[in-house]
């Protein structure tokens, strides 16, 4: 998908694309953060994409075709991200779509990306980070952490509810006569 999209998209107007090498990581974050979409496409294996535009601020427009991300269980990415399906036919016309979509849904989309964000970081993992955030200490109970065990916690409910469902199993006897 990187691919097609670099070969149909990297001359096109107002859409920045660039290959790995191209641009340094400060460069990276700072095209994400102008942008008002972040492409997170399907690549060789896991990709942090869509994370990385989350934080950046940039609405992820995710086109990982039956890809789950981190934490569809908890956290509503429907309001603050756009899925591709079928991702490959959807780049000839990607930006007639993005131009399409209105400015006061984008806006609706960035004020839930100022709320998930920090969902996606480690913060209490990194004490010795150079540029602390502002007000870390208060997002601890958001960060990536909590959000992985807010999912185990949803999942073990939902096992139990599943097992209490059922009526209880009689155990088959174990000694003859």
């Amino acid at each position: 998908i990187r691919q097609g999209l670099y070969k149909a998209h990297r001359t096109t107007p107002r859409m920045v694309i660039k290959e790995g090498h191209e641009a340094s990581r400060s460069v990276y974050f700072r095209h994400m953060a102008s942008a008002k979409f972040c492409v997170a496409a399907a690549g060789f294996g896991f990709s942090t994409r869509a994370y990385e535009a989350s934080v950046a601020g940039c609405v992820p427009l995710v086109m990982q075709d039956g890809i789950e991300q981190a934490f569809e269980e908890i956290l509503p990415w429907g309001d603050f991200a756009l899925r591709m399906n079928d991702s490959l036919s959807a780049i000839p016309t990607l930006r007639q779509t993005l131009l399409a979509i209105p400015e006061e849904r984008v806006k609706r989309m960035r004020s839930v990306l100022y709320c998930v964000w920090p969902r996606f970081l480690w913060l209490r993992h990194d004490d010795g980070a150079s540029t602390p955030l502002p007000g870390q200490a208060a997002l601890l109970q958001y960060d990536a952490f909590e959000s992985v065990i807010w999912t185990l916690r949803t999942a073990d409910r939902r096992t139990a509810a599943r097992s209490s469902r059922h009526l209880p199993v009689p155990r088959a006897s174990t000694s003859r006569s």
